[in-house]
């Protein structure tokens, strides 16, 4: 009986651990379907609207499988809505219609992740009276994953935009602010995603602020 109990056991955690690999994945994808959906947004033109939005709904597919394996039904029906509106986006004639649809995407997406860090979260707390060093190194290394993910898009995001501007004649670079990441890694997952938003948002605003100027 006891062999039963301990194959169990051994079972459940296997499941756990596998299901939560593909909830990091997913949120990985998240954010680059996040990110792109932005872009698509705030783009100047209809074909780097589209551009953008067909990232973003490669990005949002692969996130919206590793959902299913994760368990989280509800970011799970919320990425799966994003897809529906983002492939819309490709059969709009009008500039003011594809970006509709990619803002519409964008705060799908968002929601998507929001509720993704919620899921997760319940899951650690329901652990938390069997929680050993091990599972607190896993949250660390989890948590540097996020930043390390969330700074090359920073960086992709710097380099583009620093290209365009380069093209249209401006002298003005873009530059990412120097952070203690050991102090960041202090924070919650979801504190980490907020800082990294409210920074993508900064930089772009100074992104468009600049063409505007030129």
């Amino acid at each position: 009986m006891k062999k039963i109990y301990f194959f169990l056991f051994a079972l459940l955690s296997v499941s756990h651990f596998y299901a939560q690999n593909f909830c990091e994945d997913a949120d990985s994808y998240l954010v680059y379907a996040f990110s792109n959906a932005k872009r698509s947004f705030e783009s100047n033109n209809i074909q780097h609207v589209k551009h953008y939005s067909e990232k973003s709904l490669k990005s949002l597919e692969k996130a919206k499988f590793n959902l299913k394996k994760c368990g989280d039904n509800t970011s799970y029906e919320l990425a799966y809505d994003g897809i529906e509106i983002l492939e819309k986006v490709e059969y709009q004639d009008k500039y003011e219609e594809a970006v509709f649809f990619a803002k519409k995407a964008k705060g799908i997406i968002e929601n998507c992740m929001d509720a993704l860090s919620n899921y997760t979260y319940a899951e650690t707390s329901d652990d938390d009276s069997e929680i050993t060093k091990q599972q607190i190194e896993t949250a660390n290394i989890e948590k540097r994953k996020i930043i390390n993910t969330y700074e090359e898009i920073l960086l992709s995001n710097i380099n583009s935009f620093n290209e365009i501007l380069k093209r249209c004649g401006s002298t003005s670079i873009l530059e990412s602010e120097n952070i203690d990441k050991d102090k960041l890694e202090d924070k919650s997952a979801v504190e980490i995603k907020t800082y990294y938003m409210e920074r993508i948002t900064e930089l772009t605003n100074s992104y468009l602020t600049e063409l505007k100027n030129i």
